[in-house]
């Protein structure tokens, strides 16, 4: 949910790369944004599979067949993509893609 939109935590002094410290200072608090920029566009990550198999034996069991197919598709796959950093954020969460894996599988014994 929260790389749907950009999001803020809690800042940090940033002591010329020593040590750190956090806010409220003297009771001041401060928020800091994201390097992360928010995609509201984002899309679930789909996936659907089928699998059809059949197990045949023959000649009193002593020769058998397993025989399986199988199609798998993903998509809107979600990857973390670098974006330019002019844009005041260094990475967006993005759909991207389409993997599809399918195949028959075969056992003879």
């Amino acid at each position: 949910m929260h790389s749907l939109g950009t999001t803020y935590g809690a800042a940090i002094i940033r002591n010329g790369g020593f040590g750190r410290t956090n806010y409220p200072v003297n009771s001041i608090a401060a928020f800091e944004k994201s390097l992360q920029m928010g995609n509201p566009d984002l899309k679930n990550e789909l996936s659907t599979e089928i699998e059809i198999g059949t197990d045949l034996r023959f000649f009193n069991n002593r020769v058998g067949l397993d025989l399986t197919y199988y199609n798998n598709v993903k998509t809107n796959l979600i990857v973390l993509a670098d974006i330019a950093a002019s844009t005041g954020f260094l990475r967006q969460v993005k759909n991207l893609g389409k993997i599809t894996n399918s195949g028959i599988e075969a056992k003879l014994d």
